[in-house]
């Protein structure tokens, strides 16, 4: 930690305090101290807001607002898809999502959990994003419990609902952290509260992954480790964590450690040895994944470099390269032809190539290498002029489009 940083982490030791602690805020701090601090003591940790977390915004409303409807007339029922359906719509556009592929995942992530969830009993759910307050220590915690269900006298089922792509392993229900925070809560709102089951709702994969439930010495644990981790949001010490999920990190821009690693101004690349040690493999991984994190920012960076490029040489008055520094950026106009397979067969077909032939490599061929079979194995077996005729048919057919790529060159 250099001077500055020391300096200002000793100001923050003085002064920072939160109003209020959160599961998410923990957790952040938990995976990496220096991000919690950029995003919540400095202000400057970027926009959290991305389509996948509008998206699962978008479902919790859908289910928020359908089974909304139990809690408010205390009755029974299934929950009715074409509901659902027209909630999730109705969220996607408030959201300001526009992706078709994401709405009709989520389309049928709807259609999926009303045919899998059953009926609920009269008076069955207690609450939709069910808020709490509570007091922890000299923390005041604050959530959401996205449905509480009682099942039978002092048995309560606590469901989350996500849309993860991958399921949970079994260490992670174990261990899971939000669900111990949930599991708590619920015993303090709810005296009565003797059993609590504690389920993960996965959308996409429209299954339920069921916890272990916590006794009472394993949740002391984890709510001990929750608090102490409530303590050091305020301790002034929160070193930069650097690891494999900093690429997708809001705050990876403004992360001095992060940017030093992209530069490679940071600690030369450690010495393995052969690498066979556990150690060693162990060390490896590691870097490896750190690297990995690096090369998707800068695969983001140059992208999003690119499409700046590419609309300032849009917009200067020759409409062809813009300069500065030694180099310019020019526009590259790229035509892609595209045969249909079904094409590619007819005519082919049509025209004696033996369907054994046709099934072996032409449909297995690319169609960026049509041309190459064409004149590698049709103008020997067929004639040169047969051979152009079948060429001509297959573009008068094929589909065409233009893309504009950036290409970056020394300005002579």
């Amino acid at each position: 930690m250099d001077t500055e940083e020391r300096e200002m982490a000793e100001d923050v030791k003085e002064g920072f305090r939160n109003d209020h602690v959160s599961y998410s805020r923990v957790d952040m701090y938990r995976q990496c101290p220096k991000r919690f601090r950029l995003k919540y003591i400095d202000g400057d940790g970027g926009k959290t807001d991305t389509d996948a977390t509008r998206f699962g915004t978008a479902c919790h409303r859908a289910l928020e607002e359908e089974f909304g409807r139990f809690v408010l007339t205390g009755e029974g029922g299934s929950p009715d898809a074409a509901r659902l359906k027209d909630g999730f719509a109705k969220a996607f556009a408030d959201e300001g999502l526009t992706d078709q592929d994401l709405f009709m995942t989520g389309m049928g992530v709807m259609e999926r959990f009303a045919a899998a969830h059953g009926s609920v009993a009269p008076g069955q759910v207690v609450g939709v994003e069910l808020p709490f307050r509570l007091e922890l220590g000299r923390h005041t915690v604050v959530g959401f419990i996205d449905r509480l269900d009682r099942i039978g006298p002092g048995e309560y089922v606590v469901t989350d609902y996500k849309t993860n792509r991958q399921p949970y392993e079994t260490e992670e229900l174990e261990t899971s952290m939000q669900l111990s925070l949930y599991d708590w809560a619920v015993r303090k709102m709810f005296p009565d509260a003797e059993v609590v089951h504690l389920r993960y709702w996965m959308l996409r994969m429209g299954y339920v992954q069921m916890a272990p439930e916590r006794d009472a010495a394993t949740l002391e644990r984890h709510m001990e480790y929750f608090r102490t981790l409530c303590d050091g949001t305020e301790g002034g010490e929160y070193p930069a964590r650097v690891n494999g999920l900093c690429a997708w990190c809001d705050s990876c821009s403004v992360c001095r450690e992060f940017q030093d690693l992209c530069r490679g101004d940071s600690t030369p690349l450690k010495t393995y040895g052969d690498g066979t040690q556990p150690d060693a493999v162990a060390a490896i991984l590691e870097e490896r994944e750190v690297m990995a994190a690096v090369e998707r920012y800068g695969k983001k960076r140059k992208e999003a470099a690119d499409s700046y490029l590419k609309e300032a040489v849009k917009c200067c008055p020759e409409g062809e390269s813009i300069h500065g520094g030694g180099r310019k950026a020019v526009l590259i106009r790229r035509t892609t032809v595209k045969h249909g397979a079904q094409d590619v067969f007819d005519i082919l077909s049509a025209n004696g190539v033996p369907v054994v032939d046709l099934l072996g490599k032409v449909l297995s061929v690319k169609n960026t290498d049509l041309n190459g079979y064409i004149s590698k194995k049709l103008v020997p077996d067929l004639g040169r002029m047969k051979a152009m005729e079948i060429e001509a048919e297959l573009d008068s057919r094929a589909t065409t489009s233009t893309s504009l790529s950036v290409s970056v060159v020394e300005d002579a």
